[in-house]
């Protein structure tokens, strides 16, 4: 009996919970060119989730958007991960694609408010079988999914695809990192045979797409990715470039090519430097040397960005967008975080936005717990 009694207490020391969240709260002004933009405030994320271990082997991951108006219901992650293999798990569930290194960083994470223009070749998370190897200095995943069309708003198409990334870090050392990384990923648009793509202009509280392919026809098509940062001391540096080829459902029609790129860097004012993590291939929590509240300023960061995106090829003319990006974040402590950014469209070219050049202003209060 007291062995039996041992074994249920060592099982259920074994499980594990941990219930966390973040909220996001921003407000924005525009002025120039852009129409039916919206000067005013919104609440950006406000999610919560529960992640835990059942026994060694198991784990688990349930996350809710009570913000988001996008996803079906809010969710966004309801996953479980099979940890048997050592460096290895195997996942099933609704969970983010393996794509790019801006896209699997967290939003809470990342350097800007809103990620960089190519991010709209992104298929975000969806429903999906993945394969996760990670080790000391690299990470590979590859992934089937279904689930419907990046940017296509359309919930009835199924749709198949396949995802897979790979991350290798030359340089690993404290406070120095070389990050090297490539994305490649086939999605066909099932039934609907249709595709579009379009995105805000870096900023979350307008409406306006300045760019749009609108609805074409689409069989299928393939994305691939490179990526680079560098990280030294309290510098560091990233870019990463798009390539998107699509295959024309109709066959009189021209297959198409998108492509865009950014590349972005930031200064810590007090010292402190991005938080890498190798095993995954992405920046994590940064921690101030001297919290606010302690006695201390907190970590002060600029930031610069610049960003392209092309979605005019053959028959399509969704334009191309060019942005300059201003940023500055102050890290109070290593769960709140303020953030302020300036966002110049230096051009519009092609497209219903042909030469419009907005600006914007945007603010993010964030807590993460």
């Amino acid at each position: 009996a007291s062995k039996e009694l041992a074994k249920e207490k060592q099982e259920k020391s074994e499980n594990s919970m941990k219930v966390g969240g973040r909220i996001q709260i921003d407000a924005a002004t525009y002025d120039g060119d852009i129409a039916g933009h919206s000067d005013g405030t919104e609440i950006r994320r406000a999610r919560l989730f529960v992640q835990g271990s059942l026994g060694k082997a198991w784990g688990y991951k349930l996350q809710y958007d009570f913000a988001d108006d996008i996803v079906i219901d809010g969710l966004r992650d309801a996953y479980l991960d099979f940890k048997g293999f050592e460096n290895f798990k195997i996942r099933v569930g609704h969970t983010k694609e393996p794509f790019s290194l801006q896209n699997m960083t967290s939003s809470k994470y990342v350097l800007f408010t809103e990620r960089a223009l190519p991010i709209v070749f992104s298929r975000g998370r969806n429903l999906g079988l993945e394969l996760i190897h990670d080790d000391k200095n690299w990470s590979a995943a590859v992934g089937i999914f279904g689930r419907g069309v990046n940017g296509a708003e359309l919930d009835n198409d199924e749709g198949f695809g396949a995802s897979s990334r790979v991350t290798y870090a030359p340089i690993n050392e404290e406070n120095r990192v070389l990050h090297l990384g490539a994305t490649a990923a086939y999605r066909s648009t099932g039934s609907i045979d249709a595709l579009r793509f379009r995105l805000r202009p870096e900023s979350h509280l307008t409406n306006t797409r300045l760019v749009d392919t609108g609805f074409f026809d689409a069989d299928s098509y393939n994305r691939f990715v490179g990526e680079a940062a560098f990280i030294s001391g309290p510098f560091h540096v990233q870019g990463e470039y798009y390539h998107t080829s699509v295959d024309r459902d109709i066959s009189t029609n021209a297959d198409l090519d998108f492509s865009g790129f950014y590349v972005e860097g930031g200064w810590f004012l007090t010292g402190e430097s991005m938080n890498y993590k190798p095993s995954k291939g992405t920046y994590s929590r940064v921690t101030p040397k001297a919290v606010v509240g302690k006695g201390g300023i907190g970590a002060w960061q600029v930031a610069l960005r610049f960003s392209s995106l092309d979605l005019t090829d053959e028959d399509i003319t969704g334009g191309e967008e060019d942005n300059f990006t201003l940023g500055l974040n102050w890290y109070a402590t290593p769960n709140i975080r303020f953030a302020a950014n300036y966002v110049n469209v230096l051009d519009v070219d092609g497209g219903i936005n042909d030469g419009d050049e907005p600006e914007s202003f945007q603010i993010r209060s964030q807590v993460e717990f």
